[in-house]
């Protein structure tokens, strides 16, 4: 948060001096930069967690106890991610396959990547394309980009009741929703680089009477497969709800309300 209000001080005071456009240029150059050393970078990463994991012992069935997990990660995933498509649809008068040409390519950045951070440029491209000023846009998904954490709060949540579940814990509708706000709380305090949230996950898992160890334990396994699937999925997630929601308020924003008009006039 500090890096980004900075550099919003930083910004404002190049466009006074009248540097903005250069300001522009080095940091899309930067921002490309970072996104091919991850591209290179995550893949190794992924391939040495699975490895290790493996070659414990037990390896195979741990990984094996981690698939139940899969299936509602992805299915809430997707189901928030139509919901977001067709809201966003709506709100901009367009059709469903304009919205997809316009945020496909961001979604295929984002899953390479696992980095909101990385993924800025193709979310600047994202609103330009649907029908947003990206220069204008550039503040909102910016700062979105580490508070706007929307796949992180489902995984965080669903991971969490899982591993509550696994430890015996009978989670209750107040346990859950207790887990749920805590999840949104912690969401916005993820740095927007790869699998930095699943460290969070120890301390909601603590904070709800699961001992230290099992939660180490718990975060270690998962991670194993997070860098593999779970990270990419929120990633996207993450950044689709960047573009959609900076487009959005755009759009409603400069609706002029009906008595604006009619006092204009």
């Amino acid at each position: 948060m500090i890096c980004i209000y900075t550099g919003l001080i930083f910004g404002a005071a190049l466009k006074r001096l009248g540097l903005g456009r250069e300001a522009d240029a080095i940091s899309d150059m930067f921002i490309a930069g970072f996104r091919k050393f991850l591209q290179y970078t995550i893949p190794l990463a992924v391939f040495g967690s699975i490895t290790l994991a493996l070659n414990s012992p037990g390896g195979v069935q741990t990984l094996g106890n981690l698939v139940p997990l899969l299936m509602p990660y992805m299915l809430a995933m997707v189901l928030v991610w139509i919901v977001m498509i067709l809201v966003t649809s709506a709100i901009q008068g367009r059709g469903i396959g304009f919205i997809l040409r316009a945020v496909l390519p961001q979604a295929l950045v984002a899953f390479s990547t696992s980095s909101s951070i990385a993924t800025l440029v193709a979310t600047k491209k994202a609103c330009n394309d649907m029908g947003a000023n990206g220069d204008e846009s550039t503040p909102f998904f910016t700062i979105g980009a580490t508070i706007n954490m929307v796949g992180t709060v489902i995984g965080l949540l669903l991971m969490s009741l899982y591993a509550m579940k696994a430890f015996g814990i009978d989670v209750n509708m107040t346990d859950a929703l207790v887990v749920g706000f805590q999840s949104l709380v912690f969401a916005t305090a993820a740095a927007g680089t790869p699998s930095a949230s699943v460290v969070l996950l120890q301390d909601i898992l603590v904070s709800q009477g699961v001992s230290a160890e099992y939660a180490t334990y718990v975060t270690a396994l998962i991670i194993t497969i997070d860098t593999l699937i779970l990270d990419r999925l929120r990633t996207v997630m993450n950044t689709q709800s960047d573009s959609m929601s900076t487009v959005n308020g755009l759009k409603l924003y400069y609706r002029k309300p009906r008595v604006l008009i009619d006092d204009a006039g």
